[in-house]
Order: structure tokens, then C-alpha cells, then sequence
């Protein structure tokens, strides 16, 4: 079977063709180990659903209109940097110095990731809304698709994994800096970045031209206890 390319629905679904129909993939993993390593989601059967041509043409004209309001990624840097250095050059971080204890730390830090976690259901969940209002696809009623990249490289491979290195390693260290300081800058920090990765484990599925995928086996069913066999 030939490789397809993804197509872009919004931050939670793609498009793709597959022998003359359109489906939708929701790139949400359906096991939580997708979530440690973004490629395990490979192996993983997901959810997709079958597009009439009238949804596939809303899904493209809402993201034409969309692609207008698009904000340059330099400007959201230049916007970083900026706050960076005035919070730096303010102190500000010595507002939010603590002297909790240990075992308090460790409640917050189980209270970040559960806030976490909730900000990215939330967003899901949203994107779920937006799709819903668009199409007329029942999304209680998946079919169950294996999906791969058609050739897995190592360069793919290396920049999942360089990934892994940043985000984690920048919570990670936040995490522990939050430990050793008390100061609660790192405790937000930690819970952008683990806020971050959760987002970012939909790129198992990239809409770049540069990589196709291929379907390696389908489940046409709604029974999930197939699913785990």
C-alpha cells in the first residue's frame, strides 16, 4: 500500500486519503506509555473516523480563514525574550521564594502535574468541540487504525529524542530546583513544561510533506477490548 500524508484539521485531528476517502485521525494516544515516548504511539492502534466530502471541504475552509490570523513564531520569541529579561533584570523570582518543607514541595509538585494534565484535557477537549461543530462525524463511534511512518529513520528517531532531552530535562530540572529552593517560579516552570510535553506527543503524527505514513493494520470495530489483543 503507498504512503499518505497528513493533512492539517486543527491542534488535536488530521486528515488523510486513503483509496479515494477522507478519514480523520485523533492524534490524542489511547494508551498513557504513548506519553513517554512519543513513537510508542506507533504501536498503538488510534482513533479514526470516516469524512464525507462536505466535512473535509469545512474542515479546509475553516483552517484557510484560520491561516490569516496565524502569529509569526518570531514575534512570540521576541515576546519571551523580552519577558525574560525584564523578570530577570526586575528580581522578580525573590517574591516567590518560600521556605515550605519538603513533604509540602512534593504535595505542590503532585498538585502541578495533576494541573497539568487537566490543562491539557482541557484543550483536547476543546479542539474535540471544534471539530464536532464542523463535520457530522459521530466521534463516539471510532474505527481503530495502526498507523506508521512508511520508513522510520534514524534522523526521525534522533529528533524525538532530542526533544525528550529538552522538554524533560528542562522539567526535570525545575522539578528539582523547586525542591532545593522552595522558590515557586520553578513550580510554574514545571508545570509549563510538563504542560508542553503533553501537547506535544501529538507530533507522533506530522503533517510535514517530508514523511508518510501507511496503515499497518485496522480494527473496524467499536469493541475496545480488541483493541488491547
Amino acid at each position: 500500500m503507498d504512503g499518505f500524508h497528513f493533512s492539517y484539521a486543527n491542534f488535536r485531528y488530521l486528515v488523510f486519503q486513503l483509496d479515494g476517502q477522507y478519514y480523520l485521525l485523533d492524534r490524542q494516544p489511547n494508551h498513557l506509555i504513548a506519553y513517554l515516548f512519543m513513537p510508542l504511539t506507533w504501536f498503538f492502534y488510534q482513533r479514526v473516523y470516516p469524512l464525507t466530502n462536505e466535512d473535509y471541504l469545512n474542515i479546509r475552509q475553516k483552517n484557510d480563514v484560520m491561516k490569516q490570523f496565524v502569529i509569526p513564531s518570531a514575534l512570540g520569541v521576541g515576546a519571551s525574550v523580552f519577558v525574560g529579561n525584564w523578570l530577570r533584570i526586575h528580581h522578580v523570582s525573590k517574591y516567590f521564594e518560600t521556605d515550605f518543607s519538603v513533604m509540602f514541595k512534593i504535595i505542590l509538585l503532585l498538585l502541578a502535574m495533576a494541573i497539568s494534565s487537566m490543562l491539557a484535557w482541557l484543550v483536547y477537549n476543546s479542539r474535540k468541540r471544534s471539530i464536532a461543530s464542523l463535520t457530522h462525524v459521530n466521534l463516539t463511534q471510532p474505527l481503530y487504525y495502526k498507523l506508521r511512518p512508511s520508513r522510520i529513520s534514524s534522523k526521525m528517531i534522533g529528533t524525538y529524542m532530542a526533544y525528550l532531552l529538552v522538554i524533560v530535562g528542562m522539567a526535570s530540572m525545575s522539578l528539582v530546583a523547586f525542591i532545593c529552593s522552595g522558590n515557586l517560579v520553578f513550580l510554574l516552570i514545571t508545570i509549563l513544561m510538563v504542560f508542553l510535553h503533553f501537547m506535544a506527543v501529538n507530533l507522533a503524527y506530522s503533517t510535514d510533506i517530508g514523511y508518510s505514513y501507511k496503515v499497518v493494520d485496522r480494527l473496524e470495530t467499536t469493541d475496545k477490548n480488541r483493541m488491547l489483543h
